[in-house]
């Protein structure tokens, strides 16, 4: 049972996850709905700064997943993989900026629409074990 410094810590996590989230889904529906290269920039760079926050968020010391964890030790695999999933996505929002910096040739174009589908297909995964995870966080 969380002590109820942990409920309050939970409970401030959970609004904060749940804004971010928010915004997450936005950005991510804009760059999957982006018909050129030029047009994925924009959802890029704010993806880029939202998952720097997101993800400094629910990795902090003594945050929700930790206190999660603590709770449920079992959980811990679920809680690692969710942050080594961290630094991809962080590396490949990287990789596809700067393939926008150098500017996308048109015949690479449908390569550079094809590596953001597989990266659109991985958040979504990622937020959907996410989301698994906090519903056990709020019934701790």
């Amino acid at each position: 049972m969380p002590t109820d410094r942990e409920k309050r810590i939970i409970k401030s996590f959970q609004r904060v996850m749940h804004a971010d989230h928010r915004e997450i889904i936005q950005l991510i529906m804009e760059l999957a709905k982006a018909e050129s290269p030029a047009q994925a920039e924009d959802p890029l760079l704010a993806l880029d700064g939202a998952f720097g926050a997101h993800f400094a968020t629910e990795e902090a010391r003594g945050g929700g997943f930790e206190t999660l964890v603590t709770a449920r030790p079992e959980l811990r695999p679920n809680v690692d993989r969710l942050f080594d999933d961290h630094k991809w996505i962080l590396a490949e929002v990287a990789a596809l900026l700067e393939l926008l910096e150098a500017s996308v040739p048109a015949e690479e174009e449908e390569a550079f629409a094809a590596r953001i589908k597989v990266f659109v297909a991985r958040i979504v995964d990622h937020e959907v074990r996410e989301s698994k995870l906090l519903r056990k966080l709020a019934h701790l």
